[in-house]
């Protein structure tokens, strides 16, 4: 086979929310929200896209070791290219057999 490498890069400005995934070890996932009429398809984010979002799919930062420090990190850097004052983070910790439901990371 043939490994083409891709590299996608998402202006802060396209983006609507971002979304913690985040289990009891502190590992987790970040989804992102696109604003309405920004689409990316999910054959063209695969691995990075979050799980069963097929109509709309959403670019994920998946399997971090730290996601809510990331989460912190990443709404710090969205709020400052919004020029607006950070939020408070919300961390979702995931159960066993609990849905791949992710809690709003800057709201």
């Amino acid at each position: 086979g043939i490994a083409l490498p891709m590299t996608l890069q998402i202006p802060f400005r396209r983006i609507d929310a971002a979304a913690l995934k985040s289990g009891s070890d502190g590992a987790g996932d970040i989804a992102l929200t696109l604003l309405p009429g920004e689409r990316i398809a999910y054959l063209v984010l695969w691995p990075h896209a979050r799980p069963w979002q097929l109509a709309k799919a959403q670019p994920a930062l998946r399997g971090l070791a730290d996601a809510a420090d990331a989460a912190r990190v990443l709404s710090r850097a969205l709020a400052a290219a919004a020029e607006q004052p950070a939020k408070a983070i919300k961390v979702q910790v995931a159960t066993a057999g609990e849905s791949g439901a992710h809690a709003p990371a800057a709201a």
